[in-house]
């Protein structure tokens, strides 16, 4: 959870009983104005300010770590790393990955060609997409926690890779088919399976090419009312051998097999899919709100 956009310097943290909770459980005063909040997977909260970063129990408020080296961090610098227990800062000195619980450096990457862009913390890993020494492009897959290289991909895509910015929105999340496999959709080429841990291509589903990739959770701003609100296609749906993919405002079956298309025509919405879920009957599809 995150709140954002220049809080004051006070923050206030109440009990989850809050129909009878008459007094805050503890304040926390900041000597300069509050860029973002965030409970972290870990239960902490960490408040970036604009002299540094500090983590809170969330029991007492009091502060178990502070980095006085991390300032002005606005959220599309800082980002805590979904289901995990780590969070990331990229600034233009490079990229760092950053240990919840203590607040320590886990480890750096240097600011050039390669940008780490989508975590997947449910098997430690974390993608990169740039260039190599030879100015190369090449997707490169690194251990969440060490930053050690696993395996690289060199020319994965025919199309432009789509890459956005922190704090992890707007990624289509990698879809694990097996324990070695997963599919991944950055590209217009299409969705492409990838063995976990070569970075292989298994398949690519060419009836896909030229499709723009599906981007959950896109934020839109709104300029009027200074804020965020989230909106974008949903994931990727696994059932029965099959990955149901959201795209512009249609959605096709793709077989896990070959990635050969289930349906020879895709079905048309009034508007992108934000939510795909599965029922006995079928599928039960939403559409974007306008």
């Amino acid at each position: 959870m995150r709140c954002t956009h220049r809080l004051t310097a006070g923050l206030l943290f109440a009990t989850s009983s809050l129909m009878a909770q008459t007094q805050p459980l503890w304040r926390y005063t900041a000597t300069t104005p509050i860029t973002s909040v965030h409970v972290t997977p870990l239960g902490n909260v960490v408040v970036a300010t604009a002299d540094g970063l500090v983590a809170l129990d969330p029991v007492s408020g009091l502060a178990t770590w502070k980095r006085d080296d991390l300032t002005n961090l606005e959220p599309r610098i800082f980002a805590v790393v979904p289901e995990s227990p780590f969070a990331t800062v990229r600034d233009r000195k490079g990229f760092e990955m950053i240990d919840l619980a203590t607040g320590a450096t886990k480890w750096r990457m240097p600011h050039g060609d390669l940008r780490p862009y989508l975590p997947i913390p449910a098997r430690g890993l974390i993608l990169a997409y740039g260039t190599n020494d030879a100015l190369t492009p090449v997707l490169v897959a690194a251990d969440l926690e060490t930053g050690t290289i696993r395996w690289e991909h060199v020319h994965p895509f025919n199309e432009a890779h789509e890459v956005f910015e922190q704090p992890y929105v707007g990624h289509q999340p990698a879809l694990w088919v097996s324990d070695s496999t997963f599919i991944l959709y950055a590209s217009k080429d299409g969705p492409v399976m990838v063995h976990a841990a070569t970075g292989a291509w298994l398949w690519r589903a060419d009836s896909l090419r030229g499709k723009k990739p599906p981007a959950p959770g896109m934020p839109v701003t709104n300029h009027e009312r200074r804020f965020w609100r989230p909106r974008g296609h949903a994931a990727m749906l696994l059932a029965d051998s099959v990955v149901y993919v959201p795209f512009e405002k249609s959605l096709q079956a793709i077989r896990i097999q070959d990635g050969l298309p289930l349906w020879a025509e895709a079905p048309e919405f009034p508007s992108p899919i934000a939510q795909l879920e599965r029922t006995a009957q079928g599928l039960l599809v939403l559409g974007q709100p306008s």
